[in-house]
């Protein structure tokens, strides 16, 4: 309706076969695209994506950010691309995406700002490449069980190695895919594991872990 001023995605928790929204084309503060998207009214804000619609940001020309909750446990996607001219990522933005298997994050913009568990229980989710000029990566991967690669392309700030995530110059351990079932042996430069670096990897108590000899 017109009327409508505030919208919560999560009274459709559990509609998993919407396909489209619409809202009145005279409310004061939300759109829907013609793909039945609901956005913010000046188009900038991803505020729900229908769960059973695949997620494509080439109609989403306009966004700059993914509210919280917004794509959560969309069912339709398996391989996302987010553009580099989204800038911030909202609270559980795409939690519990259940098929979502690889993740990418363009490569020619700023790294966006990520609320807390932005991709968690992501179960399927096997592989991320981050942006080149990520500074930071916050807990938004607990519970991605399947995850075994992290990839930096170019990384200013981050490198990785046999899918693991350290500092640039390898100094730090910065984290490990929970989904490593293999051997794993630190380089010698490691001098700092991060903290909860190995937090949810339930694999790696039947397997080595061989730490820097300093």
């Amino acid at each position: 309706p017109k009327s409508l001023t505030e919208f919560d995605g999560s009274v459709f928790d559990g509609c998993n076969n919407i396909a489209s929204i619409k809202v009145h084309p005279e409310n004061s503060i939300l759109q829907s695209t013609a793909n039945g998207v609901l956005l913010s009214k000046d188009g900038t804000e991803v505020i729900y994506y229908p769960r059973a619609l695949a997620i494509d940001f080439t109609t989403l020309t306009s966004v700059t950010k993914i509210g919280a909750a917004a794509f959560q446990a969309n069912v339709a996607t398996a391989e996302l691309v987010i553009p580099a001219t989204v800038t911030e990522i909202g609270k559980e933005a795409f939690r519990d995406c259940f098929k979502l298997s690889e993740l990418v994050f363009a490569n020619d913009g700023n790294a966006p700002t990520f609320g807390a568990d932005a991709f968690y229980n992501c179960a399927s989710l096997e592989s991320v490449t981050l942006p080149s000029n990520i500074t930071e990566l916050p807990a938004i991967f607990g519970g991605c069980t399947s995850l075994v690669e992290i990839n930096v392309p170019n990384g200013v700030y981050f490198t990785t190695e046999d899918g693991i995530l350290y500092n640039k110059d390898v100094t730090e351990l910065v984290f490990v895919p929970q989904g490593k079932v293999e051997d794993i042996t630190i380089p010698e430069s490691v001098k700092k594991i991060g903290n909860g670096v190995f937090k949810g990897n339930k694999a790696l108590w039947q397997n080595t872990l061989t730490l820097p000899a300093g």
